[in-house]
């Protein structure tokens, strides 16, 4: 039998195909960059935004903790936190969204932090607007949103590494 000779073993072949092989690994790589470099960008774009939301997250939660810990009266927390109550249900769709350990605590958060605005608003509209804050029940909701507030802090401090 007669080894008939294939075209794998004519050496114009070979030559032709090693001097192609650069080439064809070049495309490979090509396509390969093409395909990873948007799954790559894509990811470090939700880690991006998903700081952000962090910080943003993180950034209204101390204001509260602030209004609750420094204002001196309540007349004072309502004036200056009435307006970013309103931003509340943002963070909390952020937080429900993007960090579900935290959406227990904000659960609990706003319904005193809503309690807390009432009476400020109350003291504003009604009564001594230059009255103390820190009695009885409005004492224990500061108290209370404040080591909520805390907690949240800390949750998102987790998250954050």
């Amino acid at each position: 039998m007669t080894n008939a000779p294939t075209e794998f073993t004519n050496p114009t072949f070979t030559s032709t195909a090693v001097s192609l092989l650069p080439v064809v690994i070049g495309g490979v790589i090509g396509l390969l960059g093409a395909l990873i470099g948007p799954l790559i960008h894509g990811r470090i774009d939700r880690r991006r935004q998903r700081r952000q939301k962090l910080e943003t997250l993180r950034s209204y939660i101390g204001e509260i903790r602030y209004y609750a810990v420094w204002s001196k009266t309540a007349a004072t927390f309502f004036n200056e936190f009435k307006g970013k109550f309103a931003e509340m249900p943002k963070m909390t769709a952020i937080a429900r969204q993007e960090f579900a350990p935290v959406c227990a605590k904000l659960d609990e958060l706003i319904p005193k932090l809503d309690r807390y605005l009432v009476f400020a608003d109350m003291t504003v509209n009604l009564g001594d607007p230059t009255g103390p804050q820190d009695i009885g029940e409005n004492k224990k909701l500061l108290k209370e949103i404040t080591q909520l507030t805390d907690e949240i802090e800390g949750i998102l401090t987790g998250l954050s590494k």
